[in-house]
């Protein structure tokens, strides 16, 4: 799809809860992907986005300027990042880690199958090593999360 048939699909569904995006955004470069966020932070009543399998690893350094205008969103409270490549973000997930930690909504964050390998377990190496202390205490400063799933492994707060 072209940027313009995308936000004119968000704008047709602008006063939805719900809006599924899933692979829609994977011909788009980093900086379309940031007018799409920037129109889907503006939704009044979205609460739910779907944003699966749209190959947002490839972001690289505006990936902290494309999480961070959809943490903008004031009614956003459940974001599916599932199937993305964001492990491939390296460094630059840090960024997008923090640019989501703006929110002020977010409650439940779907990051399954992106390859992050953040060292949870003694075996392996994974894309974001160096970075995985910074990545997870970027995702844990979220104030209101309390669902997360990364890499299979879902992740409750009290």
């Amino acid at each position: 799809m072209t940027l313009q048939a995308i936000l004119d699909s968000i704008n047709s569904q602008r006063e939805n809860k719900a809006i599924n995006l899933p692979g829609t955004l994977q011909n788009l470069t980093p900086e379309e992907c940031i007018q799409v966020a920037q129109a889907l932070a503006t939704c009044p009543n979205l609460t739910s986005l779907d944003l699966s399998a749209n190959n947002l690893g490839s972001l690289a350094d505006l990936a902290s300027g494309f999480a961070a205008a959809l943490a903008e969103s004031t009614s956003l409270t459940t974001l599916n990042f599932a199937k993305n490549y964001l492990g491939f973000l390296a460094e630059d997930a840090v960024g997008f880690a923090a640019g989501l930690a703006t929110s002020k909504s977010l409650t439940t964050l779907n990051l399954s199958r992106n390859g992050f390998c953040l060292n949870l377990s003694s075996h392996g190496h994974g894309l974001l090593d160096e970075h995985s202390e910074a990545f997870t205490h970027a995702i844990a400063s979220m104030a209101r999360l309390t669902h997360l799933t990364i890499d299979e492994r879902l992740i409750e707060y009290n």
